[in-house]
């Protein structure tokens, strides 16, 4: 999976068959909806994202920006 990639790794303590918790430090995804949805709870509005696949890359550098705007 891409998220595992960029060095996020699978929290299944955490985890629920419908919701996969994946960490990177002190970073959190979600991944949702059999996996064709994400969310950052830590970051402003936990709301879906979309596909993990089209998560960023550099979360830092991109996190108050909806995905596929510059």
């Amino acid at each position: 999976m891409v998220l595992e990639e960029a060095g996020f790794a699978l929290d299944l303590k955490e985890s629920t068959r419908k919701a996969m918790k994946y960490r990177r430090d002190s970073e959190i995804i979600i991944v949702i909806h059999e996996g064709k949805g994400w969310f950052d709870p830590l970051g402003d509005g936990a709301q879906a994202r979309g596909s993990p696949e089209a998560r960023p890359r550099n979360p830092a550098k991109t996190r108050d920006r909806p995905l596929g705007e510059p």
